[in-house]
């Protein structure tokens, strides 16, 4: 919680910096313009322009942090199959799911940065003593996404209380995350789609502009 406060407080100083500065700029400008020429009106419009342009940079910068963040759940997303395939293979094998934790980092099965990252630190504190449960916790809060958490609390209820079949609960687990890359899948395949169509909507929109601009012209000048 802590660190994505300090996030969020970085991308505001950065959104504040980044539109003082260019209404900063576009006050300058329009001063400049009114004492130089004496254009007031023309002043005012440089002055409102200054402060859209700055607006428009603060509402980018917020959507970029969004298309980040998304790029980045998508990307824990897609990695998550492998980390199930590994985690059931083991404790079907009679493995723990500590010493399966263990294995899918010495044998490089989860290759995504940051999901490695977050197991790595998981192996860690659980070296260091941390019960199961609490580490499992931190994992999946840290991660954000309800897979994980999924995970985690399967996880931790056999930890906890042995009351589930934990390799059967991983097995339907499998197939439900069969089911999931299917739907990741066809998203992706929609949203190429929407993608493609952007450029030839915006080609459309110049070829009307060449076709409808001539005669506009001649229309103001009659």
């Amino acid at each position: 919680m802590r660190l994505k406060r300090n996030v969020n407080s970085k991308i505001m100083a950065k959104m504040k910096k980044d539109f003082f500065s260019a209404a900063g700029i576009g006050v300058m400008i329009s001063v400049l313009l009114a004492v130089f020429t004496r254009d007031f009106a023309k002043a005012g419009v440089v002055l409102m322009l200054s402060f859209v342009g700055a607006a428009l940079l603060s509402v980018n910068e917020i959507e970029k942090h969004k298309s980040e963040k998304k790029k980045k759940e998508e990307a824990l997303r897609e990695a998550y199959p492998s980390l199930i395939y590994a985690l059931t293979g083991f404790i079907e094998g009679g493995m723990s799911v500590r010493e399966g934790f263990k294995t899918i980092i010495r044998l490089n099965l989860v290759t995504q940065p940051i999901l490695r990252e977050k197991i790595e630190t998981l192996n860690l504190k659980l070296d260091n003593g941390m019960s199961m449960q609490r580490a499992l916790n931190e994992f999946s809060r840290s991660i954000g996404i309800k897979e994980y958490k999924k995970l985690s609390g399967l996880i931790s209820q056999n930890e906890r209380a042995g009351s589930i079949d934990l390799v059967k609960v991983m097995e339907l687990e499998l197939v439900e995350t069969e089911h999931m890359k299917i739907r990741y899948a066809k998203e992706r395949a929609e949203k190429k789609k929407v993608v493609m169509l952007l450029p030839i909507t915006m080609l459309l929109f110049v070829v009307i502009l060449i076709l409808m601009g001539p005669a506009f012209i001649q229309l103001q000048t009659v």
